[in-house]
């Protein structure tokens, strides 16, 4: 510490005598110092390194003293010796102070996620029960009075419903050929029913060279009728006719001997003739060779012989 003290105050009185115009002054490390002569070195006595128990000085650099007139300064130049110590520099230490590293504080800890419970289903809607209902005592019923006794009502005689009876029909078939009548029909027939009626008509010719009979046919004629409606003013008769006919030519051989004619089969059916009451209604069969026509009449059965 007295070794300190002592470099200081050396320094001090040596700035003080010194004299330095000031074009000359230069600026070491924020100290002015003045300008040495050039003919005499200046030897800088700083300690390399302080005592290590001394505390660092925390003075502030003395400012250098205002500078004296150029008459004082020969007169102080002969009495100094030829080594002026140079002026104390505030000695820095060496070893820096080591920049503390920023501590990045911590993240805080976030605490951990809490298990969200299980959505639960909405309710059910239950129906409003209905409470039970409170048995009541049962009620006697009150007695009824006795209805005073009426007449027996009599019954409303009503109209005898007569079955219904389908009325008889009173029918003639004639068969034509050729403009003459060869056969007749006749019959009494219910509406709605069927009464087949069938004739039989066997014939001889004279065949051969000899011209003499031989050989027969039988020709057959069947009719049905079945009335489908019948009134005092008319009738509708369905009629169905199959029947076998002849012609009329008799073929020759070519030596001149006669052969039978031959026959043909007819079928006609009418889904419903119209036949006015006491008139003749005509119904063509077979147009020519031979022309063949049903000719029909048709009436109420009388009341003696309807069903």
């Amino acid at each position: 510490m007295m070794l300190w003290k002592n470099c200081l105050a050396a320094g001090l009185s040596a700035a003080a005598a010194a004299f330095v115009s000031a074009s000359a002054q230069t600026q070491v490390q924020g100290v002015v110092q003045p300008a040495a002569p050039a003919s005499q070195p200046v030897v800088h006595a700083v300690p390399l390194h302080p005592p290590a128990s001394a505390p660092q000085s925390t003075q502030k650099p003395v400012e250098a003293p205002v500078e004296k007139p150029a008459e004082k300064s020969t007169e102080k130049t002969a009495e100094k010796p030829a080594h002026k110590p140079a002026h104390k520099r505030i000695h820095e230490p060496t070893h820096k102070a080591t920049p503390q590293r920023t501590v990045q504080p911590a993240p805080p800890l976030l605490p951990a996620p809490m298990s969200q419970p299980a959505e639960q289903p909405a309710p059910v809607l239950q129906p409003y029960a209905q409470p039970a209902p409170t048995p009541q005592p049962y009620a006697q019923p009150a007695p009824q009075p006795t209805p005073a006794p009426q007449p027996h009502a009599q019954p409303v005689p009503q109209p005898y419903a007569q079955p219904t009876v389908q009325p008889a029909v009173n029918w003639t078939l004639q068969v034509i050929r050729d403009g003459q009548q060869i056969d007749s029909f006749e019959g009494t027939t219910t509406v709605g029913q069927t009464q087949p009626n069938r004739h039989h008509k066997v014939v001889t010719h004279n065949v051969g060279c000899k011209d003499q009979p031989a050989g027969s046919i039988d020709l057959q004629r069947t009719i049905t009728v079945s009335p489908l409606r019948a009134d005092p003013t008319g009738s509708v008769l369905a009629i169905d006719a199959q029947e076998t006919i002849e012609g009329d030519t008799t073929p020759i051989t070519r030596g001149g001997c006669k052969l039978p004619p031959q026959p043909s089969q007819v079928h006609a059916n009418h889904p419903g003739l119209v036949v006015p009451a006491g008139q003749w209604v005509s119904w063509q069969i077979v147009g020519q060779d031979p022309s063949l026509l049903y000719r029909v009449r048709a009436s109420l059965a009388p009341p003696s012989a309807q069903p």
